[in-house]
């Protein structure tokens, strides 16, 4: 964020990121995409710092920096301090009549981000 006195600093709010994100679409229908990887900053300025990433390969999560990446199995209830992009992937389509519930989020595990 910019802030007109002290110039450009990091926004550090955390952020919960759902496993699942749906969106209604106009006409009613309910469009479901699911988390697939996140790019962190590490760092206290926007000026300067580390990125890393977490990816997923269906249920197997990979934190991903530069000298290593190790599998890891996520779990619900996950809140970023340092999520700077968030990729999510297309899985379902519904129309507005559908008897789907598409209504449950799950959160993944502080772990995974570098919180826990």
């Amino acid at each position: 964020m910019y802030h007109p006195e002290s110039g450009a600093r990091k926004n550090i709010a955390a952020v919960a990121i759902n496993h699942t994100l749906q969106v209604r679409k106009t006409g009613g229908t309910k469009v479901t995409y699911s988390l697939r990887a996140v790019v962190h900053h590490h760092g206290n300025s926007p000026n300067s710092g580390h990125y890393t990433a977490t990816i997923s390969t269906g249920p197997t999560w990979y934190p991903i920096d530069d000298l290593q990446v190790l599998p890891v199995q996520c779990e619900d209830g996950m809140l970023s301090r340092d999520a700077y992009l968030i990729f999510y992937e297309q899985v379902a389509s519904e129309s507005a009549t559908s008897s789907v519930d598409l209504t449950e989020n799950r959160l993944i595990h502080t772990a995974c981000f570098g919180l826990a």
